[in-house]
């Protein structure tokens, strides 16, 4: 570790006994300090590893930015072109969504963006026209104007046709206390509101990071997707 790193990082532990740390910098050290105990007392579901055993072809792709929601595009797109360029039989083939950092609240309901104002606080567009929008870009249908071939490769017909979409719990946690300012409510049943608005399919994991490495002891190709 490097000089710098160690005074910064005893800069930060120093700085947050003493409560003088801006806000965003409490909010992490606040999270570091207690990510254990709450994580000890979650129970997460891994039986999403099931679904990579035996497949010829497999990879995850690491969206850490909304950018439009087009890193969900670029999970499915790799699926049809190795497809069409290789013959590969889509039973063989099996793509893990990571949905982290900023990009976590894309695995959340509409109903959420609606409520809390997302796609405004995340000045949110659309990957199909640059512009800004209310809408959660992954669950975008035909009614939003999107193409056919185009909402074949979004968050629901991806699940549906067996890919695997991870949320970063560690982002997830932090995102809700967005909620518990609004709703009046403690960050912990803050929390409990931001689960129930995940995307029915869509698994919480301790972490993006994680999520990622347990992919690749699975033996999926790792992609940054956004």
């Amino acid at each position: 570790m490097s000089t710098n790193r160690r005074e910064f990082l005893g800069t930060l532990t120093a700085s947050a006994m003493l409560g003088t740390l801006p806000m965003s910098e409490i909010r992490f050290a606040d999270i570091l300090a207690t990510e254990e105990a709450q994580q000890a007392r979650e129970e997460f579901d891994m039986s999403w590893t099931a679904k990579l055993a035996g497949k010829k072809h497999k990879a995850t792709f690491d969206c850490a930015e909304i950018d439009g929601g087009v890193g969900a595009v670029r999970a499915s797109l790799w699926e049809n072109q190795y497809v069409a360029t290789l013959g590969a039989d889509r039973a063989d083939i099996v793509t893990v969504l990571i949905l982290r950092h900023n990009a976590a609240v894309l695995g959340l309901t509409q109903e959420m963006w609606d409520r809390y104002g997302i796609a405004a606080q995340k000045e949110v567009k659309s990957f199909l026209t640059d512009k800004a929008t209310d809408r959660n870009p992954v669950l975008m249908t035909a009614a939003d104007g999107v193409p056919a071939n185009v909402e074949a490769m979004l968050l629901k017909a991806f699940m549906a046709r067996g890919g695997v979409v991870l949320l970063c719990g560690v982002a997830l946690r932090n995102w809700s206390s967005a909620i518990a300012t609004k709703d009046g409510v403690s960050r912990e049943e803050a929390y409990k509101r931001t689960l129930a608005g995940v995307v029915p399919g869509a698994i919480v994991q301790p972490s993006g990071v994680f999520a990622a490495v347990r992919a690749g002891q699975e033996g999926c190709s790792y992609v940054r997707a956004s």
